[in-house]
C-alpha cells in the first residue's frame, strides 16, 4: 500500500505555486492524484493557504515563552472593533506597535483576562497592544460582563479568526489546541512568541512579556541602524 505524502511536510520547502500544481494535478507515480476540477481554483489556494499554516504551527513546536527568531511564521491578518474605537486590522503599517493576542476559554482565563485589562496602561506605555479573542461570539458577552474594563481588550472578530489562530496553538501538529493561548505578534506581523494556557498565580508573565518586548525594540533599533549605514 502507497501511502499519501503529508502535504504539511512539503509547506515550508516548496512555493505556494508548486503546491498548487500538485494539488490540481496530482503526482505521478504516487498516491497523489488530482482534486481538480472537484476543487475550483480559489478552493485549492486555500488548501495551500492552510498547509502553510499548519506548517507554521509546527515550526512553533513546543515553544513556550520563547523568542522566535525571525523571520518568524506570519501572523493571520483580521479586522476587529474595540467598544467605541471603530474597525481596525491587526497588521496596520502605521502602527509600529507589538500585539498580544489572546485567545481566552471561560471560566479557565477569567483572572488571566482581569488582569490584562486592568494592566491595559502598562502596556501601552511599551507599545503592546493587547487584544482578547473569544474562541466563539456566545463567549463574549459573557466575558465582557465578568471583567472590569474588559472593553478596552476584548475585540469583536469575525467567527473564523480564532479557528485560523487555534492551528499556532497545537503542541504538535496532530495535538489538540490549548483553551487559553497568548501570542506576542512583533511590529512587522511575525509570530514572535507563544504561551499555552492561563498563567498560575505565581508566574509573572507580564514580566516575560515585557522582557521580550524590549528584545524586539533592540531588534528594531538595529534594523533601523543597519539601514541607515546601507544608504
Amino acid at each position: 500500500v502507497i501511502r499519501p505524502t503529508n502535504l504539511v511536510w512539503h509547506a515550508a520547502g516548496h512555493r505556494p505555486g508548486e503546491l498548487y500544481w500538485w494539488i490540481a494535478h496530482g503526482r505521478a507515480g504516487t498516491a497523489m492524484p488530482a482534486f481538480s476540477p472537484a476543487l475550483e481554483s480559489d478552493d485549492i489556494w486555500s488548501v495551500v493557504q492552510f498547509l502553510h499554516a499548519l506548517s507554521d504551527g509546527a515550526d512553533l513546536g513546543n515553544a513556550n515563552g520563547q523568542l522566535i527568531a525571525s523571520p518568524a511564521p506570519p501572523a493571520p491578518d483580521f479586522s476587529f472593533e474595540l467598544s467605541g474605537r471603530g474597525q481596525q486590522t491587526l497588521l496596520q503599517p502605521a502602527a509600529r506597535r507589538d500585539t498580544l493576542l489572546v485567545l481566552y476559554r471561560l471560566p479557565d482565563s477569567l483572572a488571566r483576562l482581569r488582569s490584562l485589562a486592568s494592566e491595559r496602561r502598562a502596556y501601552e506605555d511599551r507599545r503592546i497592544d493587547v487584544l482578547a479573542v473569544a474562541p466563539s461570539m456566545a463567549e463574549a458577552p459573557a466575558a465582557g460582563a465578568q471583567i472590569p474594563g474588559g472593553e478596552s481588550i476584548l475585540a469583536v472578530v469575525a467567527p473564523d479568526v480564532a479557528a485560523a489562530y487555534a492551528i499556532f496553538a497545537a503542541r504538535g501538529a496532530a495535538a489538540a489546541p490549548a483553551g487559553h493561548v497568548e501570542f506576542l505578534i512583533d511590529r512587522w506581523g511575525q509570530l514572535r512568541a507563544r504561551w499555552l494556557g492561563a498563567p498560575g498565580p505565581s508566574v509573572d508573565r507580564r514580566r516575560e512579556i515585557f522582557e521580550l518586548a524590549a528584545e524586539l525594540d533592540r531588534e528594531s533599533a538595529l534594523a533601523h541602524s543597519l539601514h541607515e549605514h546601507a544608504h
